[in-house]
């Protein structure tokens, strides 16, 4: 029994080594993998660390360059400031010197070339009455010229036979001292960048003019108005408009010298008028909406507008109007006595042109009706009604239309 016990023995020993052998193999491995998995763990951890510090040092390197690129940009614009008003005191500067030259050269040239005159020769000086002319004529006469065969050069000096109103600067642009102001005063507090769409052209600080330039027809408070003046190839405003076409008519009214009778109208009359024919048309050419207070039938009559004539006292009407598509402006002129209506349009564009004859035939068609109605035909000394113009066609018949073709043209798209 006892030499049997011992094998058993041995066997469970074996057994129980083998057991404790694959259970320490089955911890090594698990050991490893462990291991294995903490490194990986711990390679990621330090990966993401190290992106993170990647990601934040290029932060702050973007944010160092953004704020260095916004210090040079506000440094530039500093340095261009300063440029630009030495540049603008350089040119006060160089004008006031250029006009100093010019004076001193004129007194110089005075000084080498005097001017000698005959004393057996010179016309005696006679009273006369100052009458104004019919035609207004330049200052500068065109029978007294360098070349004339009474002057003669003697050495430096110039000897005449008769009195010479001109000097050695014939032809030079002429800039006096309110011109240079105005110049100075309009290109003064120019915006850097214009604001077009709003009509803004100067700082808030310098575009308010005090006092206001009164016009009669309208005020202007902002150097804007002059602005557009003086640059062109801008678009023209209804102000601008209504005021030259206000001391054209008041010209031809008061101005005893102005043979031609004539008046204008304005803007609101162009809305008026276009906002009428198109209900006028649309009511079948109704004659009973032409009555004597209406908008248009006071124009006609020589109200509602200042320095306004009556129609039956003119011979020629001008009549200015806008068109929208373009935003140009042409000009209507009424032949009282041809019965004709003549166009003026300097935008030579197909848009223009078939845009300015839609309208020009509307008046055409629509203006003789009011004029028949208001009875300006029968009334107006110019319109002979026996004439072939009134005989040939029906008071109510559209006016000839004529597009005048022979006139300069602009290259702009809008004035």
């Amino acid at each position: 029994m006892t030499m049997m016990c011992r094998p058993l023995k041995l066997v469970l020993l074996i057994r129980i080594l083998r057991k404790g052998l694959r259970r320490g193999r089955k911890m090594m491995i698990l050991t490893t993998k462990v291991l294995r998995t903490r490194r990986r763990m711990m390679m990621k951890l330090m990966v993401r660390n190290l992106m993170r510090m990647i990601l934040l040092v290029t932060m702050m390197v973007v944010t160092v360059m953004r704020v260095a690129v916004l210090l040079l940009a506000v440094l530039l614009v500093a340095v261009l400031q300063v440029v630009v008003l030495l540049v603008q005191v350089a040119v006060a500067v160089l004008l006031v010197t250029m006009t100093a030259d010019k004076n001193e050269g004129v007194n110089e040239i005075m000084d080498v070339k005097k001017v000698v005159l005959l004393a057996d020769e010179t016309p005696a000086n006679v009273k006369r009455s100052v009458k104004p002319s019919h035609i207004m004529q330049s200052p500068f006469l065109t029978e007294f010229t360098s070349g004339d065969f009474q002057v003669e050069e003697v050495g430096s000096t110039y000897v005449v036979s008769r009195m010479f109103p001109f000097n050695n600067h014939i032809g030079d642009v002429f800039m006096s001292e309110e011109l240079i102001v105005y110049d100075n005063w309009v290109k003064y507090g120019l915006l850097r960048f214009a604001k077009l769409k709003e009509g803004r052209f100067y700082r808030e600080s310098t575009n308010e003019i005090i006092p206001p330039f009164d016009f009669g027809v309208s005020v202007v408070s902002k150097k804007d108005f002059f602005h557009v003046l003086d640059v062109g190839g801008m678009s023209l405003t209804s102000l601008h408009m209504d005021i030259l076409f206000y001391y054209l008519r008041k010209k031809g009214k008061y101005d005893s010298s102005v043979t031609l009778k004539f008046t204008t109208t304005d803007n609101h009359f162009d809305q008026c008028f276009q906002s009428f024919a198109n209900t006028f048309e649309g009511s079948n050419y109704d004659e009973d909406l032409i009555y004597p207070d209406h908008i248009v039938s006071q124009y006609i009559n020589g109200h509602h507008m200042l320095a306004n004539t009556p129609w039956n006292q003119c011979d020629f009407v001008f009549i200015p109007f806008r068109v929208s598509a373009n935003n140009h402006w042409a000009l209507l002129v009424l032949d009282m006595k041809l019965r004709r209506l003549t166009m003026y349009n300097s935008l030579r564009t197909i848009l223009s042109a078939s845009s300015c004859r839609n309208v020009a035939y509307i008046y055409s068609v629509v203006l003789p009706y009011c004029l028949d109605k208001l009875n300006v035909f029968k009334t107006n000394p110019a319109c002979d009604l026996c004439s072939p113009f009134f005989t040939t066609q029906g008071m109510n018949d559209p006016f000839d239309l004529v597009i005048e073709e022979k006139l300069p043209y602009q290259k702009f798209k809008s004035v």
